[in-house]
């Protein structure tokens, strides 16, 4: 990880699987702050009241799904959401994917253990999707603002060869 603490929230009602998770974080402790918390509605109040960097959320939680901690479609996410569950079924993780899940893991000794390691890289893929769409959203506007330029614009190759005219290159020719 790097130096900046990261804030993680982990919503897992089952207190031993918790515990093994903060235990995996120990040695990052300098650089994490880990809140845990045991249902939708702790986990909704914690992320209201300081949005996270990152969500693990236990898929079955006493009182939902952990899939509701994903924020809407269309609306722009402000934290990746990783779902964990002990069963693993394949549908289930495609609609949690579906869903906006940045990734879905099985419950394992092992996993749970190593959830330090999948922290470090959902946030780095986290990292990347936001860039990208950062770069997309700037494209969009350098593009409109071609498309609606009082000076003509033509794109050429190096051969010469007319690949863009904007509208007013086409008014004026």
């Amino acid at each position: 990880m790097t130096d900046a603490t990261i804030h993680i929230l982990l919503v897992e009602d089952e207190s031993h699987h918790a515990e093994l998770i903060r235990r995996s974080f120990n040695d990052r402790r300098s650089h994490v702050k880990l809140d845990i918390a045991v249902d939708l509605q702790s986990a909704r109040l914690s992320i209201a009241s300081a949005i996270p960097d990152l969500v693990i959320a236990d898929l079955r939680l006493p009182d939902g799904d952990g899939t509701e901690l994903i924020p809407p479609a269309g609306q722009d996410s402000v934290y990746p959401v990783v779902i964990m569950t002990s069963q693993g079924h394949e549908e289930v993780a495609v609609q949690a994917m579906k869903a906006g899940a940045l990734d879905y893991v099985v419950k394992s000794e092992t996993t749970l253990k190593d959830l330090p390691r999948i922290a470090d890289r959902s946030l780095r893929e986290w990292t990347h999707i936001v860039a990208r769409k950062a770069a997309e959203e700037q494209l969009r506007k350098l593009s409109r603002a071609v498309e609606q330029s009082p000076v003509a614009v033509l794109i050429s190759n190096t051969a010469g060869n007319i690949e863009y005219v904007n509208p007013k290159f086409t008014e004026i020719t």
